[in-house]
């Protein structure tokens, strides 16, 4: 969790006043370079994008990780004796880093690390459904205040269905392209990809999807500091290629709409600009079910993986990049 440098009532202070004073000041200051105008009544489109490669800084780690205290109890993770099969289907571990600068007071970088259970069949080829289930969605700081993605949201939100990707095989360098990954908080759309995204705190679509008893989805921020109660539409695309038998690696397309219904605090209903960071937006994905000698997280072997048997093993699968709050400050300039 962030740790305010400052007390609440100091950080507040500045933040309204750079609010009052300032933020006009800033918007012209980045004109030009900022890809969105800050937010309006709380309205906020982000989008991030890059060159579908596989980058050298890989989040996943080395494919023998050996025996520890994690490995233990989850099977071994030694991905070395993985070998190409045939086909895409069966059971994945995506990891997800989209990354965004903020404008609020300072510019710094957020970047989002979400790791998801991706159950793929291929109907038809090159044509490929997938269905993924969120295991953990994090923020990382902000002003040094972290924003919670509860489990409650993730339990209610997901999986989610994804239809119409397209492979062009399972050899190496093999191409990959997911369909439109649609991911709503807080709403209940008929049809999620190409309804209009609601501005009205009253809209009929807005529901309470993580059962809190308050409006839309809550996000915990700051460790207590305040609530934000939002709604919130992601839509992504995922393009890379094989770049191991077990192991597909690239970049993605991502948007974001949201809208904040209301917050405890006034800290959590400021507005602020962002801008995509297009080169540290990135995906990877290794397969985990066994097949063509790769790791098996089902380990009580009753033919479906779940989060339970995925989380402990992250620790040893996934390397989290941290923020770099002066790559965004170096594009504000």
């Amino acid at each position: 969790m962030g740790v305010l440098k400052r007390s609440f009532a100091e950080r507040y202070a500045a933040l309204k006043a750079s609010i009052d004073n300032g933020r006009w000041a800033l918007r012209a200051r980045l004109s030009g370079r900022w890809l969105l105008p800050a937010i309006v009544a709380g309205l906020s489109v982000a989008a991030s994008a890059c060159e579908v490669v596989a980058p050298e800084d890989v989040e996943f780690g080395a494919q023998d990780v050996g025996l520890t205290e994690v490995t233990a109890h989850v099977g071994s993770l030694d991905r070395s004796l993985a070998t190409y099969v045939d086909d895409i289907e069966g059971t994945w571990l995506v990891y997800s880093e989209i990354s965004t600068c903020v404008a609020i007071i300072a510019v710094e970088e957020m970047l989002q690390h979400s790791v998801y259970i991706v159950e793929t069949r291929q109907p038809e080829p090159p044509r490929i459904d997938e269905v993924f289930t969120a295991c953990d969605i994090r923020l990382s700081p902000i002003l040094s205040l972290e924003s919670i993605i509860t489990d409650a949201l993730l339990a209610t939100s997901y999986p989610v269905q994804v239809e119409d990707g397209l492979v062009a095989g399972s050899s190496a360098a093999s191409g990959y392209t997911s369909g439109a990954f649609v991911e709503l908080w807080g709403l209940d759309m008929a049809d999620p990809l190409r309804e209009p995204f609601p501005t009205e705190a009253d809209d009929p679509r807005i529901v309470d999807s993580d059962r809190d008893d308050h409006p839309a989805a809550t996000l915990p921020v700051g460790g207590g500091v305040c609530d934000t109660y939002l709604i919130q539409r992601s839509i992504t695309r995922m393009q890379g290629s094989f770049v191991a038998p077990d192991e597909i690696a690239g970049s993605l397309f991502s948007t974001t709409q949201q809208f904040r219904i209301d917050a405890t605090q006034a800290l959590c209903r400021s507005g602020y600009d962002t801008r995509s960071n297009f080169d540290r937006s990135r995906f990877r994905r290794i397969r985990i079910d066994g097949r063509g000698g790769s790791i098996d997280l089902d380990l009580d072997g009753d033919g479906a993986i779940t989060c339970d048997e995925v989380l402990p093993a992250v620790s040893e699968l996934v390397r989290y990049t941290p923020a770099d709050h002066e790559v965004c400050r170096s594009l504000a300039e």
